[in-house]
């Protein structure tokens, strides 16, 4: 394991989090890739060895419709969904580098946990997922070029996920 890689790679998904978790979501979209893709799954329950899709899809984005939604979680009172914003906090865990057959990019493994409160309004609610992650080194830093995340949850306990995982 490139061990100054990894380094990079946990500080990136740490500064991540810190943006997200403070509403920073325009500086979040900055460091994406012009060809990201992004998307979210819901867990589908099956039976032992039954085959099929791995979940229902829940987001499917790109650079385009990830910035609408940094502008519209920007703008204070855009969305009902979110006033007051909830605050949330991300607790990533268990990365893993996985190797590419490009120098250029690489395989990001790793858990995620996102804390979302809204003060005494509702309940706090856990949102627990998987992601894989594709970076691209550029000489602006690492650029998230593609992020498949998959829920735990095979329904999910929340009136919206107005938050990115």
């Amino acid at each position: 394991m490139d061990e100054r890689l990894f380094a990079r790679v946990y500080e990136h998904l740490m500064d991540e989090a810190a943006l997200l978790d403070t509403r920073q979501f325009l500086a979040w979209h900055a460091t994406l890739a012009e060809d990201v893709h992004y998307a979210v799954y819901a867990n589908l329950v099956r039976m032992q060895g039954e085959e099929g899709p791995s979940g229902a899809p829940l987001f499917l984005e790109n650079l385009a419709s990830l910035r609408t939604r940094c502008e519209q979680l920007s703008t204070p009172g855009f969305s009902v969904a979110d006033n007051p914003p909830a605050a949330t906090r991300h607790f990533v865990t268990n990365v893993r580098l996985r190797p590419t057959d490009s120098a250029d990019t690489c395989r990001v493994d790793s858990n995620v946990l996102v804390y979302r409160t809204r003060g005494s309004d509702l309940p706090p609610y856990f949102f627990s997922a998987a992601r894989e992650d594709l970076f691209a080194d550029t000489p602006q830093g690492l650029r998230l070029q593609r992020r498949v995340v998959q829920c735990d949850d095979a329904i999910i306990g929340t009136r919206n996920l107005n938050f990115f995982v």
